[in-house]
């Protein structure tokens, strides 16, 4: 997610995102009942969220454990990690039964 800023005076152009604002970054990882278990902040906006998950320590620190993520978070990438498929071509109906079952849970309320 990003948070508007007012452009830095040194590197700006860092911090200018792919919809044309200056942001900085941060990403929030909570479990099923919505208990927040982690807050990474600082990455400027024009870093992919991908690249910001892996500077996070909760990337090194994952484990195991599974991450539901958004399909920015490349499942194969990071380890422990569910991601939606996109419906590009045919999904299998394994598939569009793990889209179903995880987009509704795609955010911290």
């Amino acid at each position: 997610m990003s948070y508007g800023i007012t452009r830095p005076r040194n590197h700006g152009t860092d911090y200018l995102n792919r919809k044309g604002y200056h942001s900085v970054l941060f990403q929030a990882v909570c479990d099923a009942h919505e208990y927040l278990h982690d807050v990474f902040a600082g990455p400027p906006g024009k870093v992919h969220d991908a690249r910001m998950s892996r500077l996070s320590p909760l990337y090194a620190a994952i484990g195991q454990r599974l991450l539901l993520g958004n399909s920015a978070y490349v499942s194969g990438e990071f380890a422990g990690n569910v991601t939606p498929k996109r419906a590009v071509g045919q999904l299998t109906a394994t598939e569009l039964q793990t889209n179903t079952a995880i987009k509704p849970r795609s955010r911290c309320n």
